[in-house]
């Protein structure tokens, strides 16, 4: 970029990521205002409306429909879901408003799954940690590196005491990455007829 003062140089780019993000393949910039977190094999960043159909991919597959069947949708439903996630990029509060990140594997530049924080109504409105990947890339230990990581990012960037983790009782997956990564069960709640149990992880 020699002969480009530093504004024209954040210009372009911004621009390339615009453009880039409108790819399944996105464009990655370390510290870029897309990207949140990464880790050894994973890395986060914002969702936009052209990940909706692998988003659709991933979220209606039997393996994440078992603890979690609100998330059968169809395309154009997940396009407005999407739309709703954006907004909390501006918003930055997960009490009020979900803060969703996607996630992509490094070695493909994939998207394979979400992870993220948003309001739970039967936590009367606090914090949830809320996650699912691909099948195909389950298995490997990658939720464990982005729950360690999504933990951190939490306390660093909101101000909030402790995060919840509401599961099923006999989701037993789950309930495992939780506790290598600090979590600790807090009690078991029935909000629907359907048992689970409640994690919290508090700040340090």
């Amino acid at each position: 970029m020699i002969g480009l003062d530093e504004n024209t140089v954040d210009a372009v780019f911004q621009h390339m990521e615009n453009i880039m993000c409108k790819s399944s393949k996105p464009f990655i910039k370390k510290g870029g205002s897309h990207m949140f977190f990464e880790t050894k094999d994973l890395y986060t960043q914002k969702l936009c409306l052209d990940d909706a159909a692998r988003f659709h991919q991933v979220c209606t597959q039997q393996y994440i429909l078992k603890w979690m069947d609100d998330w059968d949708m169809e395309l154009e439903q997940v396009h407005g879901l999407i739309s709703h996630f954006i907004k909390g990029y501006e918003i930055k509060d997960p009490e009020i408003h979900p803060y969703i990140m996607g996630i992509w594997h490094k070695a493909d530049n994939e998207f394979i799954g979400i992870c993220g924080f948003g309001p739970k109504d039967e936590l009367g409105g606090k914090a949830e940690i809320a996650y699912f990947i691909d099948e195909n890339y389950s298995h490997r230990g990658y939720m464990t590196q982005i729950v360690s990581k999504a933990i951190e990012f939490f306390f660093a960037n909101f101000d909030k005491m402790y995060l919840c983790a509401l599961v099923d009782d006999n989701n037993f997956i789950s309930k495992k990455v939780l506790l290598k990564n600090s979590f600790h069960y807090h009690q078991i709640t029935d909000p629907t007829g359907a048992i689970k149990s409640h994690y919290r992880v508090w700040r340090t």
